[in-house]
């Protein structure tokens, strides 16, 4: 799948934690879809698959929050950091109403994420929507995403800092129905042609940023 979110350049060891936390995360929902598949040797493979995808995220989700137990990284850059891979991870799921993925679904090589445990703990699938699969996979995702917000939210607030915010589905994306759209963060409005690169510009990791980081990896040491 030749997506934009692989060729963005993973620079310093803060792309790096939001690479694997953000966009391993989304390689985990995919191998979910996968573990369904009426194919037997594809899915009892994922299950090993899963386990290693697990280990990257675990381990980006570890590194983001020693950055925020550390104290050394402004709050302010984490989230531009983080409002630079969030979008990344959202777009991996591809485009909304896909019809490769009805195609799948209906040949039984994928499924919804938690399709199974859903359907025996609740006796209903997830969604009904065919050309939603790749929406209710991403819908997912981000709640998932949010969840690990929250997390380090509670260390943020037990010093005394800023709140991170999640940044909403509509924002920067380059895959879906908000594809090249203007939305602010927050998704409440669109922005217009003349303002968009600028508002960008000042809401991803910028070179006082990238500066930042480089100096800490070059000369910090963490214990």
């Amino acid at each position: 799948r030749l997506l934009g979110a692989f060729n963005y350049p993973v620079v310093d060891w803060l792309d790096m934690g939001c690479y694997l936390e953000y966009i391993d995360r989304d390689g985990q929902y995919q191998l979910l879809c996968l573990s369904h598949s009426g194919f037997a040797p594809l899915g009892r493979s994922t299950r090993f698959m899963l386990r290693e995808e697990r280990f990257h995220v675990g381990w980006g989700r570890t590194a983001l929050k020693r950055v925020i137990l550390a104290q050394r990284v402004p709050v302010d850059t984490l989230q531009r950091y983080m409002n630079l891979w969030m979008p990344g991870g959202m777009d991996l799921f591809g485009n909304d109403g896909s019809k490769s993925s009805v195609w799948a679904y209906e040949r039984g090589l994928k499924g919804r994420p938690y399709e199974m445990q859903n359907l025996r703990q609740t006796g209903q699938l997830i969604g009904d929507a065919r050309e939603a699969l790749n929406g209710i996979a991403r819908s997912a995702y981000f709640a998932d995403v949010s969840k690990q917000v929250e997390a380090y939210n509670l260390l943020l607030a037990k010093q005394g800092r800023r709140q991170l915010i999640v940044p909403s589905e509509k924002f920067n994306r380059k895959f879906g129905d908000y594809r090249e759209q203007r939305w602010t963060l927050e998704g409440d409005h669109e922005l217009s042609v003349e303002e968009y690169p600028a508002y960008l510009a000042a809401n991803l990791p910028t070179p006082a940023d990238r500066a930042l980081i480089q100096d800490l990896q070059l000369h910090e040491q963490y214990t």
